[in-house]
Parts: C-alpha cells; sequence; structure tokens
C-alpha cells in the first residue's frame, strides 16, 4: 500500500465514523504532512512510514474517539465568554468580605475611622493601593483558573477568557470615602473611561500577562510532544 492508497483508505474510515466532512480533510492533510515529514527525517523509505503509522482503520477508529472526546464549542463559550466576569465579581466580593470580616474583628475598620479626619496622603495611597491589589488578587484568581480549565483547549480560549478579564479591569476603578460617623463611610467600584491610570494599567496587565504564560504553555508542550512523535 502506497501513501496515495493508505491517505484514500484513511479517508474512508474517517468518513464511515461520520466525522465532519471539513474535520476529515484536515485530518488527511496532516496525515499526509505527517508522512512526508517522517520519510525526509528518517530517510526511510514510505512503506516502513506508513508501517509505522498503522493499520487506517486504527488510526481512523482512534481519531473519531479523541474528536468526540473534545469539549464541545458550547460549553467553551460558557466557561471562557460568560462566566470569567461574573466569576472575578463573585472572587472580588469574597475577597472585600473576608478581608472586611477580619478588619472588624481586630478593631482596624474602627482605628481608621477614627483617624478619618487625619490620614495623611501616603496613608490613603496605601489604603488604595490594597483596594487594587485586592482586585488584582481576585482577576489573577480567576485568570489562573480558566488557564487550568484550558489546558484541555485550545490556548485560544484561554487568552479569549483573560483578554475579557483584562478589559474589565482595565477600566474599572474605585472610590472609598472614610467617616468617623458609624456608617457614613463609603465604597463603590464602577467603569471608566478612558482608562490609563496606573492602577488601571496593573489591573488590565495582571490578567492577560497569565493567560499569555498559560497559552505559551499549552503551545510549547504541542509542540514539544509533536517532535516527541516524529523522533519516534
Amino acid at each position: 500500500m502506497d501513501q496515495r492508497q493508505w491517505l484514500e483508505s484513511a479517508r474512508r474510515e474517517l468518513k464511515r465514523h461520520r466525522l465532519p466532512r471539513r474535520y476529515v480533510r484536515r485530518l488527511v492533510a496532516e496525515f499526509s504532512d505527517h508522512i512526508d515529514d517522517l520519510t525526509e527525517e528518517t530517510m526511510t523509505a514510505q512503506v516502513s512510514t506508513l508501517d509505522r503509522l498503522g493499520n487506517p482503520e486504527t488510526v481512523a477508529r482512534g481519531a473519531a474517539q479523541e474528536y468526540r472526546r473534545r469539549p464541545k464549542t458550547w460549553v467553551s463559550v460558557l466557561a471562557f465568554v460568560v462566566l470569567p466576569v461574573p466569576a472575578f465579581a463573585l472572587a472580588f466580593g469574597g475577597l472585600m468580605f473576608g478581608i472586611g470580616s477580619i478588619t472588624a474583628l481586630t478593631g482596624l475598620d474602627q482605628s481608621l475611622r477614627e483617624r478619618a479626619g487625619s490620614l495623611t496622603a501616603l496613608d490613603r495611597s496605601l489604603i488604595d493601593g490594597a483596594v487594587v491589589a485586592i482586585i488584582v488578587a481576585a482577576l489573577a484568581l480567576v485568570a489562573t483558573v480558566l488557564g487550568l480549565v484550558g489546558q484541555r483547549r485550545r490556548a485560544r480560549w484561554t487568552i479569549i477568557g483573560c483578554t475579557l478579564l483584562a478589559a474589565v479591569g482595565g477600566v474599572m476603578f474605585h472610590q472609598l470615602t472614610l467617616s468617623a460617623a458609624l456608617g457614613q463611610s463609603n465604597f463603590s467600584i464602577g467603569l471608566g473611561f478612558p482608562p490609563g491610570q496606573a492602577h488601571q494599567i496593573v489591573q488590565f496587565a495582571a490578567p492577560l500577562a497569565i493567560g499569555l504564560i498559560f497559552a505559551w504553555r499549552q503551545w510549547a508542550g504541542r509542540k514539544s510532544r509533536a517532535a516527541a512523535c516524529a523522533e519516534s
């Protein structure tokens, strides 16, 4: 059996498993390129290369099983397009609630209220920095979860989800007003345009950097696995 016959047999088997036509065409083209690469790299006869690939029926059956194990597109859209922003809101709210509870238990909130009228510019900068750190932590947490979940999907989904988080972080601002009177302190968050303040740049860069790191790891891992397969 030569290369053309092997590829034609693989095409028939793939169609028999009722795989999409576009997927079959792409897979057959990849098989053809893989056969050519193996033949050139190992300098072996084409028949020997086809023997190493195996029976077209077995290869097609494995490809069909792998295709049906792939995550559905709607699941990826839900996980990486719909849920990232609500997940960030929940993470941020949870962190704020937890830190607020700690400050209340330790009496730090009362101390800050008592000093509200005498806070220096440095004190206010530190408080604002703490809020920004909480926002960045929530963004980083959700971005990391997206990166871990995205390991079994294409890297582009991780990039999409983290880019959405970066867009929200890049326009998000907060305002905190402390008052010595109980219940008069005020904290608000919102989206402001145009972005460009220092804290917004940090909030934009953090989730995007995490997404790029995970995507790079996926690309590098797939490249090394492909190289390993070619050598074997």
